[in-house]
């Protein structure tokens, strides 16, 4: 018989053995050192069973990056030269990461989100035309910084000495800043202001801990797939009322013999792939002479109830909290709010825009500009495209229409195309004259129900210059009977005028 079976146990109910041994595992246990779970949140995410933690993280990173920032400061020059200074960021990087502010920003997103959740930026600055700025910027791995004051309560805030780990050995690690044309700005947005090491934002929302309770729940699920693909072979010999009876009775013995023989009768069999190296079990007993091909029941601990609690988890650590909608219970259907979601986005883009304004008060302070230095700095920040919803395209047109929004807004908004090409494009279509090949027929006359005297557009016609009067007269050839109640206060005011 088979070795893999528990002496004097039913081999029917071996499968509960297997389950007993399946789950005598250690409980989820989070690591104590930061950087341990700092690496821990690294590799849960390189293999997200889930499919969800880093669809949805991605999503957000994505959102954050498609922000537009804009400088605007009391000095022309000034935000002349910070504006350039977004567009060109890490330019002597070129070739081997992207350039400018977005990519920048995409980079802080990743690792608040999916490491560490300490942002310790590095600015290296570099003077041209008499101007130092920071030309090289980018953020370093979380599970590198080293917090040389450790939880030191003596420390004063803002007087934290920070190191960057380069190998195993302290004695290497290098101190931040190195030198003068080096500065550092350091955010830690899920703490306290005295915190000196954080707690990942994933194992912080939960996240990290149903990742590893997942895993495991398809490790073991694996496990039992391919236990189930083993079956066990059940030999009868005789029946109940002999052995009953004691007239026939087959020793043990004899049952191990037949056992015995069946399994060489399998072994015997060529596959050209074997199906199972380590045999097959068998059980021989007493009674009715037959053979049963039987399939323990494992299929009943592979639960989708238990991965649906654990989705759900997940989906609210995200910041989609679940929830039911209907009248009935045949009507009822889960909904997701998101709002928890977009608010930890919007504050993403908020956070990120105030690390900017810190930078560019340094870039005021390390210039001797006496201009600047009475400047104040403001970053205005476009609305996040990806999460604009259909009613809130219609409310921004209506602004539009209403002349309280600029063409530039509406057109990066709702046309999400880039305004300064818009503008060069309509230069040349006109400098072409491709409006008058183009204009659109009329199809109602407006020149003469209107008394207008120009169409705007419409080849040949006056267009009025700003400040000129209207000179546009109304056609008042309309018999008094049909003149309403607007048209009699037209009249009124005109002739009170």
């Amino acid at each position: 018989m088979s070795p893999r079976l528990i002496k004097g146990l039913n081999p029917l109910l071996q499968y509960v053995a297997d389950l007993m041994a399946l789950f005598q595992v250690k409980p989820i246990t989070e690591p104590s050192k930061y950087r341990d779970k700092v690496l821990s949140v690294k590799d849960i995410l390189k293999h997200d069973i889930s499919g969800l933690v880093n669809t949805v993280l991605d999503y957000g990173i994505s959102a954050v990056s498609s922000v537009q920032y804009t400088v605007i400061t009391d000095d022309p020059s000034l935000t002349k030269t910070l504006t350039e200074w977004l567009e060109n960021i890490n330019s002597s990087l070129r070739g081997h990461i992207p350039t400018g502010i977005e990519p920048l920003s995409k980079e802080y997103c990743r690792e608040r989100w999916k490491g560490s959740s300490h942002l310790l930026l590095r600015t290296f600055w570099k003077e041209e035309d008499g101007i130092q700025l920071p030309t090289s910027m980018f953020f370093v791995d979380g599970e590198d910084i080293v917090c040389k004051n450790g939880d030191d309560p003596t420390i004063t805030l803002g007087e934290e000495k920070y190191a960057l780990r380069i190998s195993n050995d302290e004695k290497d690690d290098i101190n931040l800043p190195k030198g003068k044309m080096e500065e550092i700005f350091v955010q830690m947005p899920y703490e306290s202001w005295g915190t000196r090491e954080t707690t990942p934002y994933l194992m912080r929302k939960g996240l990290w801990h149903n990742l590893m309770f997942m895993a495991m729940l398809a490790e073991k699920g694996e496990f039992v797939v391919a236990r189930a693909l083993e079956y066990l072979f059940l030999i009868k010999k005789g029946t109940e009322n002999l052995y009953l009876q004691g007239n026939i009775s087959y020793s043990k013995d004899d049952l191990e013999k037949v056992s015995k023989d069946f399994q060489d009768l399998l072994a015997k069999k060529q596959y050209d792939v074997p199906l199972n190296t380590t045999g097959t079990p068998t059980y021989a007993t007493q009674f009715d002479t037959s053979m049963e091909h039987l399939i323990p029941e494992y299929t009943k601990i592979i639960n989708h109830e238990l991965f649906s609690v654990v989705e759900r988890r997940l989906l609210a650590g995200l910041g989609l909290i679940q929830g039911l909608e209907g009248m009935t219970a045949s009507t009822k259907k889960d909904t997701y709010n998101s709002r928890p979601f977009v608010g930890e986005v919007k504050q993403t883009v908020k956070d990120f825009s105030f690390l900017l304004t810190d930078i560019m008060k340094e870039i005021v302070a390390r210039n001797d500009k006496k201009k600047w230095k009475e400047a104040s700095i403001h970053i205005t920040i476009s609305p996040i495209i990806e999460l604009i919803s259909e009613e809130g395209k219609t409310f921004l047109r209506s602004l539009y229409d209403r002349g309280l929004l600029s063409r530039e807004t509406i057109i990066s908004l709702l046309g999400e195309a880039n305004f300064d090409t818009e503008v060069t494009r309509l230069r040349d279509e006109k400098k072409k004259g491709i409006d008058d090949v183009m204009f659109p027929p009329v199809i109602t006359n407006i020149d003469e129900q209107f008394g207008a005297q120009s169409l705007p557009g419409k080849p040949g016609s006056k267009v009025k210059e700003p400040g000129e009067k209207n000179t546009t007269k109304r056609n008042d050839n309309v018999p008094a009977d049909k003149v309403g109640p607007e048209k009699k206060n037209y009249t009124n005011a005109s002739e009170e005028k």
